[in-house]
């Protein structure tokens, strides 16, 4: 949608103030990603526990669709920024509401054939297609959720995107991830594996994101 604020580059914004910030303590660079913050838990997140997509200039809402995958790639990429701020209170309500997102994912995001749902509005499905972003953003912000909370549920979700991703999405002929799947599940051919919204970023930051908070594991 052609607006004047969005969901999306919101947390996009927020994601590279985030990473500048942990090479920078600029003063006015925590003012800023303190201030994103506030307009995510003031305006973005819904009461219904969903990201609110597109606004006008005046926060007013300009549409009903939740997307599951910002939903749950936003739980964990919250977290991080509240990370690198160093405040106990705001990583609190960070931590408090990344748990409502992916509670939120976990309850209504994930379709019988146990891939994220894509977009829907208050509704219905409103694209039954199955993108490649969503499931490896999945992976991620369940296992965060756990390692937040300590509920298995989360580890168990974290496990069955994974399966999905596994069973589905990998091309074990060419290589690389497949972008989309069609509403019976088959690849998609004519969907681009690069283009102008396709590349490896979401697959690949799952894999570094995953190595890290994996290697934290003890085991025994």
């Amino acid at each position: 949608m052609n607006c004047q604020k969005s969901m999306n580059t919101m947390l996009h914004m927020m994601e590279a103030y985030t990473n500048l910030f942990g090479v920078w303590k600029s003063k006015n660079l925590r003012y800023q990603l303190i201030k994103i913050f506030e307009d995510f838990s003031s305006h973005i997140i819904s009461e219904s526990n969903n990201f609110v997509l597109f606004f006008d200039k005046d926060w007013q809402p300009l549409s009903n669709h939740i997307s599951f995958g910002h939903d749950i790639e936003g739980s964990w990429l919250l977290c991080e920024a509240a990370e690198v701020l160093e405040d106990e209170f705001i990583k609190d309500q960070t931590q408090a509401l990344a748990l409502s997102l992916a509670e939120s994912v976990l309850r209504s995001g994930i379709d019988k054939d146990g891939g994220i749902i894509h977009e829907v509005s208050q509704y219905e499905i409103v694209n039954h297609n199955k993108e490649w972003w969503p499931q490896a953003e999945a992976v991620i912000g369940f296992y965060n959720a756990c390692q937040i909370s300590g509920e298995e549920k989360y580890v168990d979700a974290a496990q069955k995107c994974w399966d999905f991703i596994q069973n589905k999405f990998i091309d074990r002929v060419n290589g690389g991830w497949f972008t989309r799947l069609k509403a019976d599940g088959s690849v998609n051919r004519e969907s681009l594996k690069a283009g102008p919204w396709e590349d490896p970023y979401h697959q690949s930051r799952l894999c570094f994101e995953m190595i890290n908070r994996l290697s934290s594991i003890n085991i025994a």
